[in-house]
């Protein structure tokens, strides 16, 4: 992924390793900006109203949404709830493998 080898990888600092995925992060968007251009470039000339995020959206293009709502009480419980029958459920199935 990064284009190292193990022994490199595993001798990076954590600084070093977070710098290393930022640029790969960073390289992997600037291939998909470009995909997108290309797709709107070759749709272009049949559609008059169009922008590169009408033929292809990407995540990082759309603004992050703002205040996201705050879960009262009831609906963190019911979560709660949830998660812990589904712990539930996945430890019995575990289980039962194995027997």
């Amino acid at each position: 992924m990064l284009g190292l080898s193990l022994p490199d990888f595993f001798d990076l600092t954590p600084g070093e390793l977070i710098a290393a995925l930022s640029e790969f992060r960073k390289q992997e968007r600037v291939g998909w900006k470009q995909t997108q251009l290309l797709m709107f470039a070759a749709m272009r000339p049949h559609y008059k109203k169009l922008s590169p995020n009408d033929c292809m959206s990407l995540p990082w293009d759309e603004p992050e949404k703002q205040g996201k709502a705050e879960l009262t009480k009831e609906e963190r419980e019911a979560k709660m709830e949830r998660n812990r029958k589904m712990d539930e459920r996945a430890k019995q199935e575990y289980l039962n493998t194995l027997n």
